[in-house]
């Protein structure tokens, strides 16, 4: 839509952490802390399975999904990084999350973030994962969603979606990957996660 369009034209003027050199990563969650609280902390407004790991996120995702979904509860799925459309990210309900609905939770994050900068607190800092994160969580609770599962992205200590506090966290198989970042070998990567902000996963 071209609402949508709009939006994801804002955030894509912002410096997008993923293509940047992993060696200026911030150190802590906070950007992420301050700009959730600033959105009425919308992570809180709804029960969340976190699911981690290097394969298989995504089905062990689906199952839990599929199986709360036959109990009749209305679930969510936030998921990195999309093929074609942003949308791919948020599934609510079965279906990928509406343009509009999405393009709001955006423009609510971009908004909460100018007013970061003009107050110069940590939202300032703020990534485009970071926004697109919190734009999910905007939309998974005005949705109504009983419960969400919510991917890891990078995954880590300073992985956005640590600001949850889950009801389940689910870990599937770990392999090396992003090195740079969570360390060369299984046990620093393991303790990588163990280090979490708000009770890492």
């Amino acid at each position: 839509s071209p609402r949508l369009k709009t939006a994801m034209g804002r955030l894509d003027a912002r410096i997008n952490w993923e293509r940047t050199d992993r060696g200026a990563m911030r150190m802590d969650l906070g950007p992420m802390i301050d700009l959730v609280g600033r959105l009425g902390s919308p992570h809180r407004g709804f029960r969340a399975v976190h699911v981690g790991g290097t394969k298989g996120k995504g089905s062990v995702a689906a199952l839990i999904a599929a199986g709360l979904e036959a109990a009749g509860l209305l679930v969510g799925r936030y998921a990195s990084p999309h093929v074609e459309r942003v949308t791919e990210r948020l599934v609510i309900g079965g279906e990928e999350v509406d343009d509009d609905v999405l393009a709001r939770g955006i423009e609510e994050a971009l908004d909460a973030q100018a007013v970061a900068q003009e107050e110069q607190t940590p939202a300032t800092a703020a990534t485009w994962f970071d926004l697109i994160t919190a734009a999910a969580f905007i939309s998974i609770k005005n949705a109504g969603v009983d419960v969400a599962l919510v991917e890891v992205g990078l995954g880590g200590r300073l992985d956005s979606t640590n600001v949850l506090e889950p009801d389940l966290c689910v870990l599937t198989q770990i392999d090396l990957e992003h090195t740079d970042v969570l360390g060369d070998t299984g046990e620093a990567i393991r303790s990588e996660g163990r280090r979490g902000g708000k009770g890492g996963r």
